[in-house]
């Protein structure tokens, strides 16, 4: 299995809970490669993760620096994210060995096996990904006019066809596409890969991807009806204890003032660690009582 995070030095601790999530999920047997695409991670925050990694038999763990250059076409569009976030769109490039990759956000919080994720079939689709109930369907009204209607994924999980992308030229296109719609793009790196994968996807389980719209006030799930009503129906099943949460938007569920449902879920394992108090927020204590 061969998973990549794009980070920057200040989600160097938050990536370790990560990888503490992924390997605790899984039996010991598992092999997994990790895949660190950063610009600026220091050399303690390099040795922190690698340290972390070489204790576990069957997991290993690559850094790859991208430089300035690769990134100078492109700006932030979404405050509480980072540049980095394009990384994404290096993948097929920087991992031009492999054929797939499963590209994880830092805030995915991975709770159980994704061994059945990992074999999904991907055939000639560029990618496996997960509807986003709250921008599918209503992108005129966010000003996503260059997209269109219909249904929309979010990139914090995605399974990627590195191979299929590289034989259609497509690692080649997001600069291009970004130059010609710079000025209406909102999500970044997200509405670059929908639109360049549009018609070629994979639709995975929200179970893989629940991101914090499916428990929005406004129902933002129901959507789901219209899109998969297989999936609408197993959705009570998943949605208190699925497979992988995501904690989209801001604060984030390490920040104090993050209210956000099943933040507990993040807290439970943060507790689980090696690392229960380095970099917690300030009322960590209290939010330990409440996930014991």
């Amino acid at each position: 299995m061969d998973i990549a995070f794009v980070i920057n030095d200040a989600y160097a601790h938050y990536t370790r809970i990560a990888l503490f999530a992924l390997i605790s999920a899984h039996k010991k047997s598992q092999e997994m490669h990790f895949h660190i695409l950063h610009k600026d991670l220091s050399p303690q925050s390099r040795a922190m993760l690698a340290e972390y990694i070489s204790g576990h038999s069957g997991k290993s763990l690559s850094f790859y620096d991208v430089k300035d250059e690769d990134l100078s076409a492109y700006q932030m569009t979404i405050p509480h994210t980072s540049i980095e976030t394009y990384f994404k769109l290096l993948l097929p490039s920087v991992l031009s060995s492999l054929d797939k990759v499963l590209c994880l956000d830092v805030d995915a919080l991975v709770r159980k096996d994704i061994s059945a994720l990992w074999d999904v079939p991907l055939e000639d689709k560029f990618a496996g990904v997960i509807f986003d109930p709250q921008i599918s369907f209503s992108k005129n009204e966010a000003g996503h006019e260059f997209l269109g209607n219909g249904a929309y994924f979010n990139a914090g999980v995605l399974l990627l066809n590195l191979k299929e992308i590289r034989a259609k030229g497509l690692d080649q296109a997001f600069q291009s596409l970004y130059l010609k719609h710079k000025e209406k793009l909102r999500y970044q790196e997200q509405d670059l890969l929908n639109v360049v994968f549009a018609g070629r996807c994979v639709w995975l389980s929200p179970d893989y991807n629940l991101m914090m719209a499916y428990y929005h006030k406004d129902n933002h799930f129901q959507k789901l009806e219209t899109f998969s009503p297989d999936e609408y129906q197993k959705f009570p099943s998943y949605k208190d204890d699925p497979s992988i949460i995501h904690y989209t938007g801001a604060p984030k569920p390490w920040d104090k003032s993050c209210v956000m449902p099943h933040r507990e879920l993040y807290i439970q394992v943060w507790e689980r660690s090696p690392w229960p108090v380095l970099g917690w927020p300030e009322d960590c204590a209290f939010y330990a009582q409440k996930a014991g």
